[in-house]
C-alpha cells in the first residue's frame, strides 16, 4: 500500500514511468489519495497508458504551458522526494536562443511558433532563431519548484459554490 499523502512532492521510481506523466525529471504534488483503487474504465485496451492499473492516487503537475493539471496514477510507481530535490529547473526544455537544456529561472513561451522556448537571457536580448520575431507574444513560465506546487494546490483545493445558470472560467493557473 502506498504511504503518499495529499501535498507530498514526487518523482518517478527510478526505471519507471508512464506514457501520460510528462518529461522525465518533472516533479508532481499529491492531490488526492483514493481510499480504495480506481480503474479508468474507458481505457481497456493493451496499449493505454494505464490497461489494467489500479489508480491510487491523483498528481499535480506544471504543464508545459505552466498550467497546473492533474493525472491519475498507481501511486506505486512514485516515490516521495525531498522538496530541496526540486531545483526549479525546465526539465526537458531547451533554450531555441542559445541552447541551454533544462534551464533555470523564468522560461518564455512563444504562443506563435510551435515549440518554442527561450531562457530570459536570450528573451532579454530579443533573440529570433528561425522563424520567431520579436513582435509575437510570449508567455513567462516559472520553473517548477516546491512552492509554486503548493501554491497551485492550495487553489485547486479552494471550495468554490456554483449555482445552476453560474457562468465559470477556470482559476488562474489551473
Amino acid at each position: 500500500k502506498d504511504d503518499l499523502q495529499v501535498g507530498d512532492i514526487v518523482f518517478w521510481k527510478p526505471g519507471l514511468t508512464n506514457r501520460r506523466f510528462p518529461r522525465p525529471g518533472t516533479a508532481g504534488i499529491i492531490t488526492r489519495v483514493f481510499p480504495v483503487p480506481v480503474k479508468d474504465t474507458s481505457r481497456t485496451e493493451a496499449g493505454s497508458p494505464y490497461f489494467n492499473e489500479d489508480l491510487t492516487v491523483a498528481v499535480g503537475i506544471l504543464d508545459n504551458d505552466g498550467d497546473f493539471v492533474e493525472f491519475t496514477y498507481d501511486g506505486q510507481r512514485l516515490q516521495r522526494v525531498d522538496p530541496s530535490q526540486v531545483v526549479g529547473k525546465h526539465s526537458g526544455f531547451a533554450c531555441d536562443g542559445c541552447g541551454a537544456q533544462d534551464f533555470t529561472g523564468i522560461r518564455f513561451h512563444c504562443r506563435e511558433c510551435d515549440d518554442f522556448d527561450l531562457c530570459a537571457k536570450c528573451h532579454e536580448s530579443g533573440a529570433t532563431p528561425g522563424s520567431h520575431e520579436t513582435s509575437h507574444e510570449m508567455d513567462a513560465i516559472e520553473p517548477c519548484s516546491p512552492e509554486l506546487l503548493r501554491e497551485r494546490l492550495a487553489l485547486f483545493q479552494e471550495p468554490s459554490c456554483f449555482q445552476p445558470g453560474d457562468i465559470v472560467q477556470w482559476k488562474p493557473g489551473l
